[in-house]
């Protein structure tokens, strides 16, 4: 069921303006403390603005925040020891760190699929039911997905300078390869510049045609959106484009297009937010503009790719907040989630911090972040709840979350959404498999003639029993979308 705007809109904004005055047996304070573990940076200020925010959480749901940011590069690991080892805690972001089905698997986040309307009903006024659909395992919810932009479009955004000087016009660029002639000319006028900046591998070539359920295969998204039966699961390395786009990067890194040295460069970080990049393929978001720029260190125009593709809906599994299995109070944990994503006060302050000290509020009611106030979680606002009640920000368009809910809106529910591939039977040749793709790295940032080495990649990955996975998942796959049709 799809919500009309204005009524989810209305839901959010009263949610926020009430948050602090709801009556009844949860506004008695208690010694309880509920412990959310998320990835990112440790605030310098995290504890004054944990005492503010609980102002308003204590009254509401008889417990307090503890909020604990992990690095994010170590915070898979963190929690796979977290839950292995049983630790009691409350709640964690699960999802592109801390992957949603593992986590299931490993027997760590608690089935909340009847707490939902026991102890946070409201949540079903912010939360669609298509992302509640996708966040089922087996038919039961273990977390409730952030919502946030989950309609992304590729593309390629262009350093403005360059493409004003350039006179690059938005109807010549349409697919990726529509970018080189500005590559070219941004290398021979342009040395101090590095033309093409890619952190996504070969995907702007392969993604149009395909879905990949799982990394390394894919299936026809034609084939999948038409309901066709049986549906084929390939291997990435099998098919035209993904070949096709290893020779692309492999011209592209000997035409100077891409940096020399970007086998030897770990961390690229510097030049990036110094703009250093002609181009940089990503993705498109309304109000990603602001974001490019406060990253990358200057104005970036965005060239929209592929206008008129089919966009599935993706990325519900990727933002999600979970409760512990270990939890000791995971009924005041899903009132929390719930207050999280429905009160604009509650979300903002995490976010955002205290106004007047962390952030102001401009004369167009947008925020405007104090640099080094000691606290600033906004960029990652998507980690904590829907990012539909987050302030707008400085730099964006009021209109930023009515347009980010209307693609959404827009977007096509994907079939294979809510699978989830049991790897039991498969798990040797899974890590057999991944030890020789990393081996082959190069193919993701073309500093290597493929005529080298692709022909012995896809022997060694044949010799690895990849074909057994693939066999594996195209049967799950079947059955999945059988036993759905039922």
């Amino acid at each position: 069921m799809k919500k009309k705007l204005a009524l989810l809109m209305g839901a959010v904004l009263t949610a926020g303006a009430f948050g602090g005055c709801s009556g009844g047996g949860n506004n008695q304070e208690s010694g309880d403390v509920l412990t959310w573990y998320v990835p990112g940076d440790k605030q310098v200020d995290m504890k004054l603005v944990m005492d503010e925010v609980n102002k308003i959480i204590e009254p509401e749901i008889g417990a307090k925040l503890d909020l604990q940011p992990i690095d994010t590069g170590s915070y898979t690991e963190n929690m796979k020891m977290k839950m292995a080892a049983g630790e009691n805690f409350d709640l964690m972001f699960t999802g592109w760190v801390n992957n949603y089905i593992s986590a299931v698997q490993l027997g760590g986040l608690l089935d909340i699929t009847d707490m939902i309307d026991q102890y946070a009903p409201k949540l079903k006024d912010v939360v669609e039911d298509y992302a509640l659909d996708q966040a089922r395992v087996d038919g039961k919810i273990y977390a409730i997905p952030n919502i946030q932009i989950m309609a992304l479009k590729s593309c390629v955004w262009v350093r403005a300078d360059l493409a004003e000087e350039y006179g690059l016009k938005e109807s010549e660029v349409d697919n990726i390869d529509d970018i080189e002639p500005f590559l070219e000319w941004c290398s021979k006028n342009h040395p101090e510049v590095y033309p093409f900046k890619n952190d996504t591998g070969l995907r702007p070539w392969t993604q149009t045609k395909y879905y990949y359920p799982e990394d390394g295969y894919c299936v026809e998204k034609d084939k999948l959106l038409s309901r066709e039966k049986p549906l084929e699961v390939v291997r990435e390395t099998d098919t035209k484009e993904y070949k096709d786009a290893v020779y692309k990067l492999w011209d592209w890194y000997q035409k100077g297009y891409i940096r020399k040295d970007i086998l030897t460069v770990m961390d690229d970080s510097g030049d990036y937010s110094m703009g250093k990049y002609g181009v940089i393929y990503s993705s498109w978001k309304p109000g990603a503009e602001s974001n490019i720029k406060s990253k990358a260190g200057a104005d970036y125009i965005p060239f929209i790719l592929q206008k008129n593709e089919k966009v599935l809906l993706s990325g519900v599994r990727d933002t999600m907040t979970g409760i512990s299995k270990t939890s000791k109070n995971p009924e005041k944990a899903m009132k929390l989630i719930e207050l999280v994503n429905t009160n604009r006060d509650v979300y903002n302050m995490i976010c955002f911090g205290i106004e007047g000290k962390h952030y102001n509020i401009n004369d167009e009611g947008k925020a405007v972040v104090v640099e080094n106030s000691g606290y600033n979680l906004s960029p990652n606002a998507w980690i904590y709840g829907c990012q539909y009640n987050l302030i707008v920000s400085e730099g964006q368009d009021s209109d930023v979350w009515e347009k980010t809910k209307q693609l959404n809106d827009e977007g096509i529910v994907n079939p294979l959404a809510n699978f989830a591939f049991n790897k039991d039977n498969v798990a040797t040749e899974i890590a057999s498999v991944s030890t020789i793709f990393d081996q082959y790295a190069v193919t993701k940032i073309g500093a290597q003639n493929p005529d080298e080495y692709y022909d012995e990649m896809v022997t060694k990955l044949d010799n690895a029993g990849q074909k057994k996975i693939v066999e594996e998942l195209d049967k799950q796959i079947n059955e999945f979308l059988t036993n759905k049709e039922e």
